[in-house]
């Protein structure tokens, strides 16, 4: 693949939407999720992070 796709993907998403609280390891969790299809997806963080997946499911849902 190439190297530089999931970090210009980052790049390009932080541009796109600066105020969306997206952290690298959860949009990387989320595009597995996609290739894989129709899969569900649990997210497992320390409990310092907790708020940052909260943030990013209230923006989801």
């Amino acid at each position: 693949g190439f190297p530089q796709f999931f970090p210009s993907l980052l790049a390009y998403i932080r541009s796109v939407s600066p105020t969306l609280p997206i952290q690298p390891v959860i949009l990387h969790s989320l595009l597995i999720c996609i290739i894989a299809g129709r899969k569900h997806l649990i997210l497992r963080t320390s409990e310092e992070d907790i708020h940052l997946v909260v943030k990013l499911a209230a923006k989801v849902s």
